[in-house]
């Protein structure tokens, strides 16, 4: 049946220590690449959505809360220790960044094959 009552705060202090780490330019955070069938995606270190016109995105891990219908990967949520990998804030940007120009540029090319 799940896990039977739990405190959020509680569970958001312990995984503080796994999921974030002190870093060079500041504090850096845990990511993984979710798993596509998006050829695109392959060499990225984020992924482009297959929705939402090629929006860029960054995976996080980890969660104090444990939704019932939550769409998060198991292993994310409850092996946060086993996957993914520390990036800076600014790590995260630039790539969000270079994702989403690369995204918006295959998404006008498919709208302009179509027209």
């Amino acid at each position: 049946m799940g896990e039977k009552g739990f405190n959020p705060m509680k569970l958001g202090e312990s995984l503080k220590n796994i999921l974030t780490k002190k870093g060079e330019f500041g504090l850096e955070r845990k990511y993984f690449k979710s798993s596509t069938i998006n050829p695109k995606n392959k060499d990225l270190k984020f992924r482009i959505s297959n929705y939402y016109c090629g929006s860029s995105v960054a995976d996080i891990v980890g969660c104090n809360l444990r939704c019932v219908f939550c769409c998060a990967k198991d292993e994310t949520i409850r092996q946060p220790k086993k996957v993914g990998d520390f990036y800076s804030p600014l790590s995260v940007a630039l790539n969000l960044l270079a994702n989403a120009k690369f995204g918006k540029s295959t998404q006008s090319f498919r709208r302009s094959k179509t027209r």
